[in-house]
């Protein structure tokens, strides 16, 4: 039996396919264009000059060095936004007191939708730190 030397695999048929559809299509735009030319200028020269102008309009504000000029980088936008959505690193959690720990716990409850949410501490408070209500009206302690 001999080795049938085959087309390729589907996916290279399809790109082919593509790809020749393409330069097709781009050969008979352009022959338009030369054909119809005295007719379409106007409109393919403010074409050319509306995309000039929204990509240098895109440019700085895509560009990561020229937005830390005129603002803060973006890595700490993001990080702000992460603390005000309440998501703290692992470092930082560690590095915090017991009452901001608490704090945080606490504050995570509120967002998480439950009610009455306060720091408890002291002796004869079973083991709590953060007392609430869930929204479903169980009470709910965190030790």
């Amino acid at each position: 039996m001999t080795a049938r030397r085959g087309r390729g695999t589907p996916a290279r048929r399809r790109r082919k396919a593509r790809l020749k559809s393409a330069v097709i299509g781009g050969g008979v735009l352009l022959a338009l264009l030369m054909m119809f030319w005295s007719a379409v200028w106007p409109h393919v020269t403010a074409a050319l000059l509306l995309g000039g102008i929204g990509a240098m309009g895109w440019w700085p504000w895509r560009t990561e060095p020229d937005r830390a000029r005129t603002g803060p980088p973006l890595a700490t936008l993001r990080r702000d936004g992460e603390v005000k959505a309440g998501r703290r690193t692992l470092a930082e959690v560690d590095a915090m007191t017991g009452t901001q720990f608490e704090e945080l716990v606490a504050s995570l409850c509120r967002r998480d939708g439950c009610t009455e949410v306060r720091r408890v501490g002291g002796s004869h408070d079973n083991g709590a730190d953060v007392l609430g209500r869930l929204p479903d009206g169980r009470t709910h302690r965190t030790p």
